[in-house]
């Protein structure tokens, strides 16, 4: 259509727009209350995502994030597998609750971390992956070992909380 001069915004333009969003969908546009309701579902898809954008604000502005916190949140949120990735890593540390590492099963754990960073081409260089999967299963070991059994979220948290606010500061600047 523009090779032939119609404009983008051009009602011929719109025309072949529709009759493409009709072909594809098999919904016919031209009766009215068929594109009433497109037009209502669009109005709520637009208020739920004006909603999330804020909720993202005001989470952004409450945990008072550096940059490269956000950063690394576009990172994520672009990759879910990462996301995947860290939530099987990290179960002890997500879950509030008493966990006994007798049930976990970290060489399980890092094949199926494996697995989909390979899948999903996140896999390059073992490295510091290596390294991390070899500090885990060696700690537990000693942690199944020793029959310990503790809420590792809130130890956590607490040890988080306790840095020093020099280590958190320097962080975010």
């Amino acid at each position: 259509m523009l090779k032939m001069g119609y404009d983008a915004d051009s009602t011929e333009m719109k025309s072949v727009a529709l009759l493409w969003l009709e072909s594809i969908s098999g919904i016919n546009f031209t009766l009215d209350r068929n594109a009433a309701e497109a037009r209502k579902k669009i109005a709520k898809y637009r208020a739920t995502e004006r909603e999330a954008a804020q909720i993202l604000a005001d989470a952004v502005i409450s945990e008072r994030l550096s940059v490269e916190q956000i950063r690394a949140l576009l990172f994520a949120a672009g990759r879910p597998e990462v996301i995947t990735i860290l939530e099987n890593l990290l179960e002890p540390l997500l879950e509030d609750r008493e966990y006994d590492f007798r049930g976990y099963r970290s060489l399980d754990k890092a094949m199926q971390v494996a697995a989909l960073a390979i899948e999903k081409g996140l896999y390059r260089t073992p490295g510091h992956r290596v390294f991390l999967v070899r500090a885990l299963v060696g700690l537990e070991a000693y942690v199944k070992q020793l029959g310990t059994v503790a809420n590792w979220r809130r130890l956590f948290a607490e040890a988080v909380s306790s840095a020093p606010a020099s280590f958190t500061i320097a962080r975010q600047g």
